[in-house]
Parts: C-alpha cells; sequence; structure tokens
C-alpha cells in the first residue's frame, strides 16, 4: 500500500463518508429483513403458495449487490480515488510553481 499522507479534514471527510456508505447499507438490510418478514407472515397466513420467495429472492440480490459495492468501494476504490485527486493536485500546483 502506498504511503498517503492526509490532512485531518481530508480524514475527517473521507470518514463521514464510509460511515454514510455503511449507514445506507445497515438501513436497506433492516427494511428488507422487516418487509420478507411481513410477507411471510402475509403469505403464510391467507395463501396456499409460497409466493414470498420471489420478492425474498428479487430484494435479497439487490441486497447482497449494495452489499458487495459498499464494501468494496470503501476498501479499494476510495485509497485509488485519493491517489488520483492527489496527482491531480500535485499537477495542478507544478503548473503555478
Amino acid at each position: 500500500m502506498s504511503n498517503i499522507n492526509l490532512s485531518d479534514e481530508e480524514l475527517y471527510q473521507l470518514a463521514t463518508k464510509r460511515l454514510a456508505l455503511k449507514k445506507a447499507f445497515f438501513i436497506h438490510l433492516v427494511v428488507y429483513i422487516a418487509v420478507m418478514i411481513l410477507l411471510i407472515v402475509i403469505n403464510l397466513s391467507f395463501s396456499s403458495t409460497l409466493w414470498f420467495i420471489y420478492p425474498l429472492l428479487g430484494w435479497g440480490i439487490g441486497v447482497a449487490i449494495h452489499a458487495i459495492t459498499t464494501y468494496n468501494s470503501i476498501s479499494s476504490s476510495s485509497q485509488c480515488k485519493i491517489q488520483k485527486e492527489m496527482e491531480k493536485i500535485k499537477n495542478e500546483l507544478s503548473f503555478f510553481i
């Protein structure tokens, strides 16, 4: 891993962004679980066919993709984006020197 020196403000912004991504995923997961429990109860109470499996699988795939993109972007692309932005700023500053 490369040595990246970030200011306190940049670290704060990165931490805030990461927490927002994690919070959004957690809310998505909690809503998914709550709605699936409700659908399962409704399905088992009022229907003889098990239709709840379709939204369970469909939305479950969406939640899985959300998890992968959230935690993958947190771990790898954030550092890559920061490195690219730092290089861009260095290039801009070297133009004026």
